[in-house]
């Protein structure tokens, strides 16, 4: 178990998501300074008022020890132009697909 009095708190630190998996309902993030990755739960998201996360997303969080490691217990800012997803980047073994632009249909002309 990791010594609490040897871990960093950060109250507003920059971080990027290695990955969050929302069926498990969790994740790790990489933390800027170097610091090990911390974990992230989607409690947490939902109290941040986070819906989704796609892996390289980066976000602005508070980070505290943990019984296992550091963990995020809120989530700031969250940068909603970075990530794969936004970028039109799939995972490996996900199916995420980038949204296909809808365009109202036009009637086409009749020829004869």
């Amino acid at each position: 178990m990791p010594d609490p009095n040897t871990q960093k708190y950060h109250s507003d630190i920059e971080a990027v998501v290695k990955w969050f998996d929302p069926t498990k309902g969790f994740g790790y993030i990489e933390v800027s300074d170097g610091s090990p990755d911390a974990f992230l739960h989607s409690s947490v998201m939902e109290e941040s008022g986070v819906r989704e996360l796609s892996r390289g997303t980066v976000l602005f969080c508070e980070i505290v020890p943990g019984e296992r490691g550091p963990k995020v217990t809120s989530i700031h800012f969250v940068d909603s132009q970075s990530g794969l997803a936004n970028q039109g980047g799939t995972l490996p073994g996900s199916s995420y697909r980038k949204p296909v632009e809808k365009r109202a249909m036009t009637p086409k002309r009749r020829f004869g």
